[in-house]
């Protein structure tokens, strides 16, 4: 498997990196370790955050040094075309399986997606993603999964071990949830129905006397996800907010909804830490290829409890 350290000897350093913003995302810590391993310093990130005006404006006084590698997603259309015009073609580094975002009922976000990938297409020099599912948009032309990790965090997490998350009898049971539960254009990678059958049997387990037991929730949430979560959860739900330290609050398993993903770096970071962590159907293969003891439940089938897939005592 590639990772983010075989970069530089696939891809001439890049002139500059183009980022959403400059943050704790799964994107951000992206960049700012391909912009380590080239060496290319943060200086050189160009942030959206700052305004697609000033991103543009430092591809213009970046063009004679070379390419961009563009990070950010759909917010690069303008990138693309700008590196185009000066003849200096982009690379690109597809880090969401886009194409599985799009629905009719938003025509808007269907149509920048297309032409986002349409751009990709036609445009940019070299393609690379974050895994075989990401690039199954990207048709005819070659692309090269390049995990979005460092080599050396993929030897560490293959040697650590993962810590004993059995609760003692007179602790509450709990579980870890770590994402943001926010409103999605398109079609949104948030499996919300799955992780509302969870609360749901979570709190019907209490109810009938189990264990008891408890959903921690860490990230961004909606308010009026987050009325519906606590209604289904009858008490068995807390809600924690964006904390950076999250990784650092290991009380129970971990445990992650979606639709799609391109990779789950919050898995890999989490079983890097010792976490015990289970991923649904939608993660890809190559996840729990670099990291064997991630373990995969079903979220699809409606009829199947997801509290009784979990490796616990239940």
């Amino acid at each position: 498997m590639l990772t983010l350290s075989d970069l530089p000897s696939l891809l001439r350093t890049p002139s500059f990196v183009t980022v959403h913003g400059i943050g704790q995302g799964g994107g951000e810590l992206v960049a700012r370790k391909l912009a380590h391993i080239f060496g290319i310093g943060d200086t050189r990130l160009l942030a959206y955050s700052s305004g697609t005006p000033a991103v543009l404006k430092g591809v213009y006084h970046q063009r004679v040094h070379g390419h961009a590698l563009c990070t950010a997603g759909p917010r690069d259309i303008a990138v693309l075309l700008m590196s185009a015009l000066m003849l200096r073609r982009a690379d690109v580094y597809l880090q969401v399986p886009y194409h599985r975002s799009v629905t009719w009922r938003d025509p808007v976000h269907l149509a920048v997606i297309l032409l986002y990938i349409m751009l990709v297409l036609t445009l940019a020099r070299r393609i690379f993603v974050n895994s075989t599912g990401t690039g199954r948009s990207i048709l005819l032309r070659r692309r090269t999964v390049v995990l979005p990790i460092a080599r050396h965090e993929l030897d560490a997490v293959r040697i650590s071990t993962c810590m004993d998350m059995v609760s003692p009898p007179h602790m509450i049971r709990t579980f870890n949830v770590v994402c943001r539960l926010n409103r999605e254009r398109g079609r949104g990678s948030r499996d919300l129905e799955g992780l509302r059958r969870f609360v749901r049997e979570v709190a019907d387990w209490n109810q009938c006397g189990g264990f008891p037991t408890v959903i921690d929730h860490y990230g961004e949430c909606e308010s009026t996800i987050k009325a519906m979560l606590l209604e289904e959860a009858r008490g068995a739900i807390r809600f924690h907010g964006h904390v950076s330290d999250w990784i650092c609050r290991n009380s129970g398993p971990l445990v992650l909804f979606s639709k799609y993903e391109g990779f789950g770096l919050a898995a890999f970071e989490a079983a890097s830490a010792g976490w015990q962590v289970y991923v649904n159907e939608a993660f890809p293969h190559e996840l729990l290829a670099a990291v064997p003891r991630i373990r995969r439940f079903r979220s699809e089938i409606s009829n199947r409890s997801i509290l009784g897939q979990l490796d616990v005592c239940v």
